[in-house]
Formats: structure tokens, C-alpha cells, sequence
């Protein structure tokens, strides 16, 4: 039914839409934090983040559709780089800006 090629790009192409979703949710997640919670963190900016991130969210979104037919279908180093930030902002600075996450009531456990 498939051929090995068929095979690896569909495993490309699910690969390419992971790195899609994970700097899209980076990017709503950065979106969602007050601009001040970044340096009281001790980290860059928001503004500087969101377009890191924008670009990531751009340019896996560019690698996703590629392998509609529409390209080589190979990921490049900009997707391989947009995956990096984004892991980046995850791993690092998303653990950091969490708490200063703004409005609401907060009990010791969380919302109230």
C-alpha cells in the first residue's frame, strides 16, 4: 500500500506537525503572561520572546504544510532552530514566568 518513502513522509510530516503545536503553544502561553513577569523572572523581554516565538510558530507551520506537496519535504535548519527556541521557552523560561501569572484569587493550593 505504502512504499518506504510514503512511510517516512508521513513520519516527517507527523513530526512537522508536533513542532508546529509545540511552538504554537509556547507562543499562546508567552501571549499569556504579563509583560512584567519576563525581567522579574530574569528573563529577556516579552517583546523579544514573542518574536522568537512567532517566527518558530512560522516557521514550523512553513515545514507542516511542505509535505502537502508543496516543497522538498525536508526539514531545514529554521525548523530545526524554531523547535530549539521553543524548547527553550518551555523547559527555561515558562517554569520561571508561571507565578506571575496575574488576576484571580489565589489560595495555597491554587484558585479559589
Amino acid at each position: 500500500m505504502f512504499g518506504l518513502y510514503g512511510i517516512l513522509d508521513i513520519v516527517f510530516w507527523l513530526l512537522s506537525v508536533g513542532a508546529f503545536v509545540l511552538s504554537g503553544w509556547a507562543l499562546v502561553h508567552a501571549l499569556r503572561i504579563p509583560a512584567g513577569a519576563f525581567p522579574a523572572a530574569g528573563k529577556q523581554t516579552k517583546r523579544l520572546w514573542l518574536i522568537i516565538l512567532g517566527l518558530a510558530t512560522l516557521f514550523t507551520f512553513a515545514a507542516a504544510i511542505n509535505y502537502l506537496g508543496m516543497g522538498m519535504g525536508l526539514p531545514n535548519i529554521f525548523t530545526i532552530a524554531a523547535v530549539i527556541a521553543a524548547g527553550i521557552y518551555l523547559a527555561d523560561v515558562k517554569p520561571a514566568v508561571n507565578g506571575y501569572r496575574g488576576g484571580g484569587n489565589q489560595g495555597p493550593y491554587g484558585p479559589w
